[in-house]
């Protein structure tokens, strides 16, 4: 009997362990997808900030209609050709670096914001 407690209590620890590792995996795995997730998130985040000053910058009008007077001593001529291709160049540039990052494994509103960008 001496030599039989040893080898039960082995036994159901590998099965314990054997049941459990599955689960651990499991567990491991959502926590690793949820920090990318999050990592992601906080880059799109730094990259809308970003987006959002340069388009400040770009258009003195739209800053102090949002109460930034940084700009109000400019006033931007949008009608010309070199103003509408350097706007179609800051749209497709801020678009490929928000594409670059991509929208996997986000969820909720960070899902939604990258939609909408």
């Amino acid at each position: 009997m001496t030599r039989l407690l040893p080898s039960l209590l082995a036994l159901a620890t590998v099965t314990v362990l054997m049941t459990a590792a599955p689960q651990i995996a499991v567990a491991q795995e959502n926590a690793h997808s949820t920090r990318v997730a999050q990592d992601q998130a906080t880059k799109l985040d730094a990259l809308y900030e970003e987006y959002w000053e340069q388009s400040l910058k770009r258009n003195p009008l739209r800053a102090t209609a949002q109460g930034d007077s940084r700009y109000n001593d400019q006033l931007p001529n949008f009608l010309t050709a070199e103003s509408r291709a350097d706007a179609r160049r800051f749209t497709q540039e801020w678009l490929a670096r928000i594409e670059a990052v991509g929208p996997d494994g986000l969820t909720g509103q960070d899902l939604l914001s990258y939609q909408m960008f």
